[in-house]
């Protein structure tokens, strides 16, 4: 909405996101009560990094072919549909 270019907006809010979803994984073991623990860490999300992983390269490969214009409808389009997921 500024008027950025599509790797602007990238350098600005891929930062925030990345720092808000690290924090909400630190915390939700607090969140069920357990607590951190020593040694505590379980093992079984690790199965998830190789889908994460492609998720990330597919996200990359279409960003570099997206125009400014087309990359700003999409994160509008896309900020619309969460906005709209959280109103139902």
């Amino acid at each position: 909405m500024r008027g950025w270019d599509k790797r602007r907006q990238r350098g600005v809010y891929q930062p925030f996101i990345l720092i808000m979803q690290v924090l909400a994984l630190a915390l939700m073991p607090f969140m069920r009560g357990g607590g951190f623990h020593a040694g505590s860490i379980n093992p079984a999300p690790l199965q998830f990094v190789p889908v994460a992983l492609l998720g990330t390269w597919f996200g990359l490969t279409l960003f570099e072919r997206l125009s400014d214009r087309t990359f700003i409808r999409t994160v509008n389009a896309l900020l619309l549909v969460s906005g709209l997921g959280l109103l139902i």
